[in-house]
C-alpha cells in the first residue's frame, strides 16, 4: 500500500496549511505547516494513514504525544495540539529555529567548550523535570536534541519521546523482546532488561554525549550493532583524556562516573548531575564564560556560528534514529538471547 503524502497547500484537519515535507520516519511523515490558531508555523507530525488503524501504533504515537503534552519546561519541545480522528492520528509542536545538537558539534571542535557545557545544563534542567513526572527518555543522543537560537544564546531542548517509558508502570510485552534506543548511546541497563530502566539509564546516555563532545568520538567508536551492546554491556571505556588534551580533570572522572555499568554507580539524579557538572568547571576564567553564557540576557550574542544558523524543521532530529543515527538504521533492535 502506498502512503499518502501531503502537498504544499493541502490542509491537516482543515487547519493546519502544510509548507512542506520535513521528514519520513518508520511511522510517520512530519510537515512544516502555519497555523492561525497559534500565529505561525508548527511542526506537525502525522501518523503514517496505513498504521492508524492499527491499535498498537495508534497507542504508542497517542502516548508520545501525551507525555510530552503534560511536560511545561523551556529545554523540552513543548506539544500544542493532538489530533485523534479513526482517519488521522497527529499531534501538533512549537516549530524551533535551529540545529540538531549532532549537526551543531560537526562545525565545532571537541573539548571544553562553555558553549557546550551550557546546553548540557538546558537539557539536564529539561530532563529533571521529566524525571520528576516519571518519564524516562531511553533514546537520548545529538540527534534528539536541538540547539535553538534565541536572542541571547542558544538553547538546549529535547525532542522525540517516541520510546520514552512511566516508570511506574511495567513494560510493555514487546520491550522484553525489543531494545529501544540507539545502541551508540543506550545504556546497559536498556540492554539487560527494561525492568532496569530508570532515570540514570538517560543519565548514561548523556554521559555518552558529553564524551563525544569533549573527547571528538564516542566511547565505543566503530563498532557494529552487536559488538556495541556487548561493549556498553561489559567494557570500561577508555578515559576521554586519551583523546583530547583539554578536558579538565573533574569532567573527565564525572564522564567515567556516568558510563558506569550499575545505575546506582552513577550521579543519582539529572539536576545532581547538573551541581556535579557546575562543580566539575572549576577553572575560574572557563567559570566566568560559563556564567556569563548562562544568564539570561537582552543582548544578542556575538558569535560567528550563530549567523550561520539555518532554520532546520524540529523533527529533523526526530528522524535520525537507529544504531548510528543515520535515517536508515533500525529504530527497535532485537535483544539478543546473550544479552538477556
Amino acid at each position: 500500500m502506498e502512503r499518502v503524502q501531503l502537498q504544499p497547500g493541502d490542509l491537516i484537519f482543515g487547519e493546519y496549511e502544510v509548507l512542506d515535507l520535513a521528514g519520513v520516519g518508520a511511522t510517520s511523515h512530519v510537515y512544516r505547516c502555519t497555523s492561525e490558531r497559534f500565529g505561525g508555523q508548527v511542526a506537525v507530525k502525522v501518523l503514517h494513514d496505513d498504521l492508524v488503524g492499527h491499535p498498537r501504533h495508534r497507542r504508542r504515537f497517542l502516548r508520545e504525544a501525551h507525555l510530552m503534552r503534560g511536560m511545561e519546561h523551556p529545554s523540552i519541545v513543548k506539544v500544542l495540539d493532538i489530533i485523534s480522528t479513526p482517519t488521522v492520528l497527529a499531534y501538533v509542536m512549537e516549530h524551533v529555529e535551529g540545529l540538531s545538537l549532532k549537526e551543531w558539534l560537526q562545525d565545532r571542535a571537541a573539548g571544553m567548550d562553555p558553549m557546550v557545557m551550557v546546553l548540557f545544563l538546558d537539557v539536564l534542567a529539561g530532563l529533571a523535570h521529566a524525571h520528576e513526572r516519571g518519564i524516562v527518555h531511553r533514546d537520548l543522543k545529538p540527534g534528539n536534541i536541538l540547539v535553538e537560537m534565541t536572542p541571547s544564546r542558544p538553547r538546549g531542548r529535547i525532542i522525540d519521546f517516541g520510546v520514552a517509558r512511566l516508570v511506574r508502570l511495567p513494560p510493555e510485552p514487546d520491550d522484553f523482546n525489543s531494545i529501544r534506543g540507539t545502541a551508540a548511546y543506550i545504556s546497559p541497563d536498556e540492554i539487560r532488561s527494561p525492568l532496569e530502566v530508570c532515570p540514570q539509564s538517560d543519565l548514561y546516555s548523556l554521559g555518552v554525549i558529553l564524551y563525544e563532545a569533549t573527547a571528538g568520538v564516542r566511547p565505543f567508536e566503530g563498532r557494529p550493532g552487536k559488538a556495541l551492546l556487548c561493549a556498553h554491556l561489559n567494557e570500561s571505556p577508555p578515559s576521554p583524556a586519551l583523546h583530547t588534551a583539554t578536558i579538565s580533570p573533574g569532567v573527565e572522572s564525572l564522564i567515567m562516573t556516568l558510563l558506569s555499568k550499575s545505575p546506582d554507580d552513577r550521579v543519582p539524579s539529572a539536576q545532581a548531575l547538573g551541581d556535579a557538572l557546575r562543580e566539575a568547571l572549576d577553572d575560574p576564567d572557563f567559570g566566568a564564560a560559563l556564567e556569563a553564557l548562562s544568564a539570561d540576557e537582552d543582548t544578542p550574542i556575538e558569535w560567528v556560528a550563530a549567523l550561520q544558523l539555518i532554520l532546520v524543521n524540529i523533527l529533523t532530529a526526530l528522524l535520525s534514529p537507529g544504531l548510528t543515527g543515520r535515517a536508515d538504521d533500525p529504530h527497535y533492535l532485537n535483544r539478543p538471547p546473550m544479552m538477556i
